[in-house]
């Protein structure tokens, strides 16, 4: 392995992953749910932490937002910041879970309109973490004009995007997911697309991340490992006396 990666197993991403997302602010089952939605794009062969970087920096520096409000604009749910920043992906992607499991059961055929997200990545990763067998397609499009689309299904799960873009990590830009639509919108693209079905490489991804681990490119993990460090307390007599650590006996 080069000098320009790090590896790490499924258990340290999520552990190290919860914990960025709490270092920057987040609640700890809002971290999670990071991490598994980080999980899913290492199964998928995207670099977890290259997804993270910008969504983590966006909270830490102040130019993404946790807080959003929703409107409806002819039938179409909108998500934006309250305040013109971006709107971070990291608490909109639970929260787009959510109604995508609520939105399912009803059968509505609803579309929502995320504005502005830091990070579209982390919305596709969580509508697939959560997603079970309702039929969704999340996409958005890219600075150059290329749109991506992933369509989520039971058995059928497939990504359309423009030829050798893998699964495009760069944000800020507007996200579209729709139930019950297929995910053809991409022939709409001026772009050449391709399209790849998922449910392959899922199985394929897993087994290989779980065999030989994930490896994330040093540059975006310093950031990521960074901002877990910020969950740390010093290791003090003053410390351990207000809680930290394990303790001076083994009686728990």
């Amino acid at each position: 392995m080069s000098g320009t990666a790090t590896p790490l197993s499924l258990n340290e991403v999520k552990f190290f992953f919860t914990r960025a997302a709490v270092g920057v602010g987040a609640p700890f089952g809002i971290g999670e749910d990071f991490a598994n939605a980080s999980i899913w794009l290492a199964i998928l062969g995207t670099d977890p932490a290259e997804a993270a970087e910008p969504a983590l920096s966006g909270l830490a520096d102040g130019t993404s937002n946790a807080r959003f409000v929703l409107f409806d604009a002819e039938g179409t749910l909108h998500v934006r910041s309250d305040d013109g920043r971006s709107l971070s992906a990291i608490y909109a992607g639970p929260a787009i879970a959510d109604w995508l499991t609520v939105e399912g059961r009803k059968n509505t055929g609803r579309s929502v309109v995320l504005e502005d997200v830091d990070q579209p990545a982390l919305i596709a990763a969580a509508c697939a973490a959560a997603n079970a067998a309702n039929r969704v397609t999340v996409s958005w499009t890219l600075a150059d004009g290329g749109q991506v689309v992933i369509e989520l299904a039971e058995g059928g799960t497939e990504l359309a995007c423009p030829d050798g873009a893998g699964m495009p990590v760069a944000g800020p830009t507007d996200v579209h997911i729709a139930l019950g639509t297929p995910a053809r919108t991409a022939a709409r693209s001026t772009h050449p697309v391709s399209t790849h079905p998922l449910s392959a490489r899922i199985q394929d991804g897993r087994a290989q991340v779980i065999e030989s681990g994930i490896e994330v490119a040093d540059a975006p993990w310093s950031t990521v490992f960074s901002c877990f460090q910020k969950c740390l307390v010093p290791s003090t007599a003053e410390s351990r006396i207000g809680g930290a650590g394990a303790g001076l006996t083994d009686n728990d």
